[in-house]
């Protein structure tokens, strides 16, 4: 793939030059004076346009205030690797070939492990999953910079990313099912309300009472974010991990039990969280919802119990309800919006070639409504 990334950005630097000879030699034609016109308008233009590194604190800080810790952190990190390997470039002097340069070179480096501010060097080079982070967080510092400058272009908008290998484990309704019998509270509510309607860890664990619509049956994850100012000095998230985070969710039996329950238990003991965080002596923090990395060790100890043998996350339910959905015949775009993906790219990955499964539960739900309707 990187040997492939190299004949890519060769082609694209070679069409971009031909078409920078092409507008050389157009306004040569078209006269001296609108020639000079032209450039001096770029010139003014460009101007106008910070440099990348010059842009990456204005990103960052809107970055702080609309995602969660985490995220924000991801964008950090990236953020000071695109501007070691791009360089001090203008932000409309970044091609795709750079991008595609940037690509290569991230690739080939080696991997390091930060742990309390020591650097150690890990055996391999860094992974496609890495990489495309990367450049995912760069496109997005593009769309954020169009707004104030809307002629710029998103060279990072139309680049292949590198294969990931595929981590993804679906369960079975069998495995399931043994996986709810061994997993205890929290964990339990925490995965039905993901296997049931996709919800991110941080969705459900982030839950609080007034999301719950029990009349309408439905759920608010995300609700629309707080003024500004609110959001920096709350040190809770109040935002999805993506600007389609916030959405409404219809709600299953199972999942309406879980929350009824879980909505009493929170009015019971005065906090608005239905899964409030608890600290080392076992007692409820009121102020404060569950962390989902609190859900780890417990998870693991379902899949032992459980006998699951493949390496299974907690994240897997997510994927499980999603890939079940596409099979059940549900449109992406429906399937889209319930997962809370910005790209529909994101979505299509649950879409197989070849998905006997899928295949045959749509003509089943055919053949059904078409024997119904004679």
């Amino acid at each position: 793939m990187v040997d492939r990334l190299h004949t890519s950005c060769r082609l694209t630097r070679g069409v971009e030059a031909q078409g920078a000879a092409g507008d050389g030699s157009g306004r040569a034609a078209g006269g001296a004076g609108a020639a000079g016109r032209t450039r001096g308008e770029l010139r003014g233009r460009s101007s106008l346009v910070p440099h990348l590194d010059e842009y990456v604190p204005v990103f960052l800080a809107w970055s702080k205030a609309l995602h969660r810790g985490s995220t924000h952190k991801l964008h950090e990190d990236n953020c000071a690797v695109l501007v070691r390997l791009l360089g001090r470039k203008r932000l409309d002097e970044i091609t795709r070939a750079d991008v595609e340069g940037f690509m290569v070179a991230r690739a080939q480096e080696s991997r390091r492990n930060v742990t309390r501010g020591k650097v150690r060097i890990i055996e391999g080079t860094v992974s496609n999953a890495t990489v495309n982070r990367a450049v995912t967080t760069l496109k997005l510092l593009f769309r954020k910079a169009q707004g104030a400058y809307p002629r710029l272009d998103n060279p990072a908008r139309s680049v292949e990313l590198l294969p990931e290998s595929a981590v993804q484990r679906i369960l079975t309704d069998e495995e399931w099912a043994r996986y709810l019998a061994n997993a205890r509270q929290p964990l339990k509510d925490v995965a039905i309300l993901m296997r049931e309607r996709g919800l991110r860890p941080q969705d459900a664990c982030s839950l609080k009472c007034g999301q719950c619509d029990f009349e309408r049956q439905t759920v608010e994850l995300w609700p629309k974010p707080q003024p500004m100012i609110a959001r920096r000095v709350s040190s809770v998230a109040t935002a999805g991990k993506t600007e389609n985070s916030s959405r409404q969710l219809d709600v299953s039996p199972r999942m309406s039990e879980v929350l009824s329950a879980r909505v009493s238990a929170a009015k019971e003991i005065g906090t608005e969280f239905l899964f409030p965080m608890r600290n080392r002596r076992r007692r409820y923090q009121l102020d404060r919802p569950l962390r989902p990395g609190s859900l780890d060790k417990p998870h693991q100890k379902a899949l032992k119990a459980a006998g699951i043998p493949d390496r299974v996350r907690l994240y897997d339910l997510r994927h499980t309800f999603a890939t079940m959905a596409t099979r059940q015949g549900m449109p992406l775009g429906v399937l889209q919006d319930m997962l809370g993906h910005a790209d529909p790219a994101m979505t299509r990955r649950y879409t197989q070639r070849n998905d006997l499964a899928a295949q045959r539960a749509f003509f089943s739900r055919t053949s059904s409504e078409g024997s119904s309707g004679q």
